[in-house]
């Protein structure tokens, strides 16, 4: 079964914005909020992500982890499972996570490199729940090389802005449909899901994990495209199982599907840094913040493990 990390980073992410002030358009580029005290607004923030931190833990705990056997806590070695795509999951939600956490402090007005860590501490703390969670199941367990993701995808963030105050590297996702044959419908069902909602939070097949860097970062700078950034993708296809594609079925047989060959596709694209595109108005800033966890469609380079080199004229 995929990682549960996508989904409780989504899960948070949509209760924590959909729970927002009205105001928390203000995020740390605009200026008007950046150093105001407001206990007021610090008690929101603080209450919001405690009661909504702990509700998503708890509609995860209900829809996910009730319908497996618990055990007592133990280790799992995951790192070769999924081709790592479960990995990026960890970094990306971490990643987006303390994003949101850090700009909302920001917005109550805690300072800068307070709001920072505090965004940090959220992101690996939140992401360390679930991984407690894993480890009382029987399916799963405790896994390190979740952790060390989830420190990554933090820590990325974090040491960026108290480097040099901004993010010249984000951490993006896209999401392009997989149609499969008709006779994996059930195994693809049961691993996957079959909404649309569904798919993109679990089909890692489906999945791309983006590092979207600005080109000052390599010496290259232009006023007039500042927004302009390099993107390096990592996905995986051909996936029917976390490490092999060979199952057992519901009624007890033996199944397998290794002609799909399971493969890596290392990819280089343009993409646009969104949250570099000057606008004044609180609501488009709130809305170019938000859509910049995701990488908007362009045209990229793909290489597989194989070799094989395609153009995609446009890549979701």
């Amino acid at each position: 079964m995929p990682s549960r990390s996508l989904a409780s980073g989504y899960l948070f992410l949509l209760l924590l914005a959909t729970g927002m002030p009205a105001k928390a358009g203000a995020f740390p580029a605009d200026s008007v909020f950046k150093n105001e005290n407001h206990n007021a607004r610090k008690l929101l923030i603080g209450g919001l992500h405690t009661g909504l931190w702990s509700g998503s833990l708890l509609m995860l705990n209900k829809e996910w982890y009730a319908n497996y056997p618990r055990a007592s806590f133990h280790l799992y070695d995951d790192h070769l499972e999924w081709q790592q795509m479960d990995k990026c999951g960890h970094v990306w939600s971490a990643y987006q996570i303390s994003r949101l956490s850090d700009a909302l402090w920001r917005w109550s007005g805690v300072p800068g490199r307070e709001a920072v860590y505090l965004g940090g501490v959220t992101g690996i703390a939140y992401q360390s729940i679930v991984e407690i969670l894993d480890g009382y199941s029987a399916q799963w367990g405790f896994s390190l090389g979740d952790m060390a993701a989830n420190v990554l995808g933090a820590g990325g963030y974090v040491a960026q802005e108290l480097a040099w105050n901004e993010q010249k590297i984000r951490v993006k996702f896209s999401y392009r449909p997989v149609r499969y044959p008709a006779e994996l419908n059930s195994r693809t069902t049961y691993l996957f899901g079959n909404t649309y909602a569904q798919r993109m939070l679990k089909d890692y097949n489906a999945q791309t994990y983006w590092l979207s860097i600005n080109p000052a970062l390599l010496g290259i700078t232009t006023q007039r495209f500042r927004w302009m950034n390099i993107a390096l993708g990592y996905s995986a296809s051909g996936m029917l199982g976390p490490f092999r594609n060979h199952w057992i079925e519901s009624g007890g047989g033996e199944a397998s599907r290794y002609d799909l060959r399971r493969e890596r596709r290392f990819l280089i694209s343009p993409d646009i840094d969104l949250e570099r595109i000057q606008v004044r108005r609180r609501l488009p800033k709130t809305i170019l913040f938000g859509l910049n966890a995701i990488r908007l469609p362009s045209p990229a380079l793909s290489v597989d493990s194989r070799g094989r080199i395609m153009l995609h004229l446009l890549y979701f």
